[in-house]
């Protein structure tokens, strides 16, 4: 069985918990919370965030790590 996944943004041991940033944040808590809290990594959702705020901001401001002050591994789905 798969103990780890290596990703360009780290390492995640398996298995995993992934909290749900839908727009590009864990509601109600700030990356250095959510880090804090050693998850160690997040979800978000494509549909919401080409919504809100879409790609040309998310692009403006370096990517979904800049934008969510978040360097661990991001998932979308």
């Amino acid at each position: 069985m798969l103990s780890e996944l290596t990703l360009p943004h780290g390492t995640l041991q398996l298995p995993v918990f992934l909290p749900d940033g839908t727009q590009g944040v864990v509601r109600t808590l700030d990356a250095r919370d959510v880090a804090e809290a050693h998850i160690q990594a997040v979800q978000m959702n494509v549909f919401h965030l080409m919504q809100r705020p879409g790609s040309s901001t998310i692009q403006a401001l370096g990517g979904l790590h800049q934008m969510a002050g978040w360097s661990r591994p991001i998932f979308t789905d």
